[in-house]
């Protein structure tokens, strides 16, 4: 911001300060918080909790987010439902509806994500180009997550017979 203020006011004095000042100070927050908010994975309480999952998310969705922000947020919160399913088998919770949930949470996951690649192919193809891999490893994670789950729930249900 300093650098603004002065660049503005070698071009136009005390008023292209000013107007440098205001211009930067506008501008600063809404950039932070945008920057912040693309990689702030924090809001999703379970997503949080998976490390590579998060590591394999944070190309993506700084590709994805400036092509459909909502969708992408959709596919965010499908991941962190996946998640919450997962990890909520892990500290022994076992009903049977918990596998319909965790598919359909994959189901929901994989359409956003995919969309979200058809997009980024078309608009963007260098930048879906790089992410490809990481795209891939998101998909390994989703068949990672159902395939825990079903294992930790047929391992529960058979332990209480």
């Amino acid at each position: 911001m300093q650098g603004a203020v002065v660049k503005g006011f070698f071009i136009g004095g005390a008023v292209g300060a000013s107007v440098a000042a205001a211009f930067a100070y506008n501008r600063a927050p809404a950039e932070a918080a945008e920057s912040e908010e693309e990689t702030d994975f924090s809001r999703y309480k379970h997503l949080h909790m998976d490390g590579a999952l998060v590591a394999n998310l944070q190309e993506p969705v700084a590709v994805f987010k400036p092509l459909d922000s909502k969708l992408c947020v959709s596919m965010l919160h499908a991941f962190d439902d996946l998640a919450r399913i997962y990890f909520s088998c892990r500290t022994g919770e076992s009903r049977p509806s918990l596998v319909a949930e965790a598919l359909k949470a994959k189901r929901t996951a994989t359409n956003h994500l995919l969309a979200l690649v058809k997009k980024a192919r078309q608009q963007k193809p260098m930048a879906a180009s790089e992410i490809l891999q990481d795209v891939e490893a998101l998909k390994k994670n989703i068949a990672d997550y159902i395939y825990n789950i079903t294992q930790e729930q047929s391992l529960q249900q058979g332990m209480k017979f």
